[in-house]
């Protein structure tokens, strides 16, 4: 996000967290935001990027992070809006204009009970370079610089092997509409299985760095074998 659309973000978050400490009871500012579950850690991206300072601290007051951060409010318009299911704004968006008004009144309505989540990510440092599948080469998997819609700092889903290069394929033949998004998924599945593709799922030679003597996969007492995770 560029620094001065960011500004005019943080901005209105100021704003709308001095309205409703003005008001008479406890108001927790909502968020809006139409998309998927990608849409979702996007935007929930640009708040904390809205409210973080250049040397890492909030902006706000403990209490008010508390009392004030936005409430996030997903509108289902994605493929599987597992996020938006899960906190309850529905898989899908209303039919019906009646219902859809009912939809935004939820969303609206003070009353509306909150749902307390985790919102965990992955901070690189300056020398990380972050890239993404941009396509294949004689079946091998093609890297390319990732844009700015991959902000890695509040992450929904982390997969390796298998799920991550179907949901990279995916991502490469993404559709319009969700009915044809489920069958890109399932097309892209088979290819996994069943195609020469499948052999890019392989995790064989993946070294999983980290600090200590903990080590997660495969299992400490496991026979090493060339078909096995390596750890270090």
């Amino acid at each position: 996000t560029r620094s001065r659309v960011r500004a005019m973000f943080r901005h209105r978050l100021c704003e709308a967290r001095r309205e409703a400490a003005a008001k008479h009871t406890v108001v927790r500012p909502r968020l809006i935001c139409g998309g998927g579950d990608g849409t979702a850690t996007f935007a929930l991206n640009c708040v904390f990027g809205a409210l973080l300072s250049e040397d890492g601290a909030f902006l706000w007051a403990e209490s008010d992070l508390a009392t004030y951060f936005p409430a996030l409010v997903q509108m289902p318009l994605g493929t599987g809006n597992d996020l938006a299911g899960v906190l309850g704004w529905l898989r899908t968006i209303p039919g019906s204009l009646v219902r859809r008004k009912k939809w935004f009144e939820d969303a609206l309505s003070p009353a509306r009970p909150l749902r307390l989540f985790d919102v965990w990510g992955i901070l690189p440092d300056d020398n990380l370079r972050v890239c993404q599948m941009t396509g294949l080469k004689s079946s091998l998997p093609v890297m390319g610089t990732a844009g700015p819609a991959v902000p890695f700092l509040s992450l929904l889903y982390f997969s390796m092997g298998f799920e991550a290069f179907v949901a990279a394929q995916f991502e490469l033949n993404r559709r319009d509409g969700r009915i044809a998004n489920f069958m890109e998924y399932a097309k892209q599945i088979g290819a996994g299985l069943l195609g020469s593709r499948r052999r890019n799922v392989d995790l064989t030679g993946v070294k999983l760095m980290m600090s200590g003597d903990e080590q997660f996969f495969p299992p400490v007492d496991r026979p090493k074998s060339d078909s096995e995770y390596m750890s270090l």
